[in-house]
């Protein structure tokens, strides 16, 4: 037949979760094996778009035969499509010709990536959780002593034998203590949230003053008087949904972050203007800590994925914000959840350094999904985050499931190479801490495991089990942040 349109129709309501693709590409074939691209196709609405919403994607301006139809279509949480219609002439018409089959385009694989420029030199880094945390304040307060089993690596007796991760994200849990969020949910954080983090993470005898000591005295312990320790710190995310966070250019006017009350380029620009000011706040409270054994390295930015559905601006903002601490010399990085909308942009938007989140041991998933990860990092050129919770704590049943867990982690990163590549470390704020003082051998053994995977000298495990043991009071830590709070993934609660 000859083909001269083909369109695809879809549908959007953002509050069931069913999105318009941002881009849809259609191909034609005559056999099914050789392809000839027709042309790809940008969404005209909006992903912040409300309500229930219809759109068609064509392209035409060609006369080809034809026979099959592809649709290639990103998709983020829901794509509801009803059909894929072609027109033209079932006859092979005078003025139709045979396509010419488009050439391979394959995705160049970028690799993990490793210490380096992009990081900031940092090879290993451990999530650190901040911020508020009202059942106990005491859970979320680092001081030397929480300090010290990621500093350096610790033998059972607490003695430090050699340094540990080079390299810390201080990142606040979900909430703030007036239990707005710091993520991209309902009920955003203002001015006084964003504050009341800085103040906490800047305190002058915890958090990144403890950490300051922590390495001072592992300098000594270690006679090694030339290290740092790498810090990060995290710029919460500006919600659109935001409209009243207040004033931080004095001029008496709250800042507004909804677009559908400003428009979308005053909201993008209240939003820069803010999480600038941010940045410009924590670099003004690090100069003036001084702290000696400590380098800044670059920022966070904290929401787990690319909020088109939020903004219809969202690029832009993200862009602007990185260009801005770049500017000022620092690095920004990202851990967005599995496959999380936008993360194949990340290069475009303009992140330094990339490590997704693989979710396997939060959820009921095959083993399968440390290797898709794996395949799919290493193809765009980002890392791989570590996972683990409290769990491995237990001594029972569902404390092996999540060890065995934790090992596969491991050794899919010798088995892929991302062992070797530079890695994040999320766990349930003081996961590893209470592996390394563990009476368990068991429970141990996963803090020393960690140790070898962070140095390179990780050898895949047979994953033995560890029976059923005492089903031991474990610490009631809060739950991990953002993994709550934004989506991606949720930590069971510890029974």
């Amino acid at each position: 037949m000859t083909v001269r349109q083909v369109q695809a129709s879809f549908f959007q309501n953002k509050g069931w979760g069913v999105y318009f693709p941002q881009t849809v590409t259609f191909s034609l074939s005559q056999n099914g094996v050789a392809w000839t691209t027709l042309g790809t196709v940008g969404t005209k609405t909006d992903l912040s778009a409300t309500g229930s919403l219809f759109q068609k994607y064509t392209v035409d301006g060609f006369s080809y035969i034809g026979r099959y139809i592809k649709v290639e279509i990103p998709t983020n949480v829901w794509v509801f499509i009803d059909e894929i219609q072609a027109f033209g002439q079932p006859e092979i018409t005078a003025d139709a010709v045979k396509p010419q089959p488009s050439p391979a385009q394959p995705q160049p694989r970028l690799g993990f990536p490793r210490a380096g420029a992009q990081t900031g030199g940092a090879s290993q880094q451990v999530l650190i959780y901040g911020g508020a945390y009202p059942a106990d304040p005491s859970l979320i307060t680092w001081t030397e002593a929480e300090f010290k089993p990621y500093v350096t690596y610790v033998d059972p007796s607490g003695s430090s034998r050699d340094w540990f991760y080079d390299s810390f994200l201080f990142i606040p849990l979900a909430k703030a203590a007036s239990g707005r969020d710091y993520g991209p949910v309902a009920n955003p954080s203002n001015k006084a949230d964003w504050e009341a983090y800085l103040a906490h993470t800047f305190d002058a005898s915890n958090q990144l003053a403890a950490l300051d000591g922590t390495v001072a005295t592992a300098r000594q312990e270690l006679n090694d008087h030339s290290h740092k320790a790498k810090v990060v710190i995290t710029i919460p995310y500006a919600s659109p949904l935001q409209a009243n966070f207040g004033d931080v250019d004095g001029d008496g006017v709250t800042e507004n972050f909804n677009h559908d009350l400003v428009g979308a380029d005053q909201a993008a620009a209240n939003r820069s203007k803010v999480s600038r000011w941010y940045v410009d706040q924590a670099l003004a409270r690090w100069n003036a800590a001084g702290y000696q054994n400590l380098e800044l390295v670059g920022f966070y930015w904290y929401s787990e994925t690319v909020r088109y559905n939020l903004s219809p601006v969202e690029e832009q903002v993200m862009s602007d914000v990185i260009r801005y601490v770049h500017d000022r010399g620092y690095k920004v990085n990202w851990i967005p959840a599995v496959q999380a909308e936008g993360f194949r942009r990340w290069q475009q938007i303009g992140f330094d350094q990339v490590n997704m989140q693989p979710n396997y041991a939060f959820h009921a998933v095959t083993v399968d999904r440390l290797q898709a990860n794996a395949d799919m990092a290493d193809q765009y050129g980002m890392g791989i985050e570590m996972e683990l919770d409290n769990r491995i704590l237990q001594m029972n049943a569902a404390g092996a499931a999540a060890r065995t867990k934790f090992l596969q982690y491991m050794d899919y990163g010798v088995k892929t190479g991302y062992m070797h590549a530079f890695s994040n470390w999320y766990q349930q704020v003081r996961t590893l801490s209470y592996a390394a003082k563990s009476p368990y051998p068991e429970v141990r053994q996963m803090y020393d495991l960690a140790y070898q995977w962070v140095k390179g000298t990780y050898k895949p495990s047979n994953h033995p089990g560890d029976g059923n043991g005492i089903n031991d009071p474990i610490p009631g830590e809060p739950e991990g942040p953002g993994r709550t709070s934004q989506d991606s993934t949720e930590v069971p609660p510890l029974q």
